[in-house]
């Protein structure tokens, strides 16, 4: 209640000093104090809702799983509140907005993932459905908008594209975790499940690289299609050097031949249609 009297007192003091002449500082600081209040206050609120709701079970498992939903509901919120300061700065040309807007999405980025690389608890684990995965996929989205903001305004470029890179790498990066988490869950107590992790790995790669691309294609996004390829070589590299060595000696010539193969067909594709696809490849964001 207190936080939010501070709230209202400073966003009264910027209605009166913009009537004021030469309090532009004034006015800037008062916007810092309430958005960074605005952001303490949504913290705090959420934390402690998830602590008295937590306050209701005395199962274990079930309080360190509202914790961890915690975690993220507060990530989704600090996402969605700093992207909408950075639109109303970019559109008003607010700059206390926009500064602070960058700084509560790099925390809510970092925060992403200090807490979210593993699911906690793992017996809780639900595959795709559940809010670690949602969490990474508004994480990425959000990215892919302040990218889209910053070009709309005429913005650096470089940013724009460190941006879209970064937001194709969370959803890689989503990938491996989802996987990793569904062998801790589903494999505990198995002999040896490291060859059919390593290949689940890879499909879960190719799977990524060939949706990567085609999304980068449709939506014309360029460091898409650049992070599809090098995940697709990536993947490669993987089968030949790690996935092969756990199978047996025919099971691996049949692989090898089968990769023959597919380079070879890939080789043709590529020296028949080369100059469309790099045109395909180099061509430019557009909207």
């Amino acid at each position: 209640m207190v936080i939010a009297l501070i709230i209202g007192l400073t966003l009264l003091s910027v209605k009166i000093l913009q009537n004021e002449e030469k309090a532009e500082g004034l006015i800037s600081f008062f916007r810092c104090s309430w958005v960074t209040l605005l952001f303490v206050f949504l913290s705090v609120e959420i934390n402690d809702l998830m602590l008295k709701i937590s306050s209701y079970t005395s199962s274990q498992e079930t309080c360190e799983l509202i914790n961890f939903n915690r975690g993220m509901i507060q990530v989704i919120v600090w996402l969605l509140y700093s992207t909408k300061l950075l639109s109303t700065g970019m559109g008003k040309n607010i700059k206390p907005f926009t500064v602070l807007g960058s700084i509560g999405t790099t925390i809510a980025i970092i925060a992403l993932f200090a807490q979210g690389t593993t699911y906690c608890p793992i017996e809780r684990y639900i595959p795709i459905f559940n809010l670690r995965f949602m969490t990474f996929v508004i994480g990425a989205m959000n990215l892919m908008y302040i990218s889209k903001l910053l070009k709309k305004h005429n913005r650096n470029e470089e940013i724009q594209n460190f941006l879209t890179y970064a937001c194709g790498i969370i959803l890689f990066l989503l990938v491996n975790f989802e996987i990793n988490d569904y062998f801790i869950k589903f494999n505990q107590g198995a002999l040896d499940m490291s060859g059919t992790k390593n290949i689940a790995l890879s499909a879960g790669w190719l799977a990524y690289s060939i949706l990567a691309m085609c999304f980068g294609i449709l939506k014309r996004i360029k460091p898409l299609r650049y992070i599809s390829l090098v995940v697709l070589c990536l993947t490669i590299l993987k089968v030949f050097i790690l996935d092969l060595s756990h199978l047996d000696q025919l099971s691996k010539i049949i692989s090898f031949l089968g990769l023959g193969v597919i380079l070879l067909l890939l080789s043709f594709l590529y020296q028949k249609y080369s100059e469309q696809i790099k045109k395909l490849i180099n061509e430019d964001i557009t909207k």
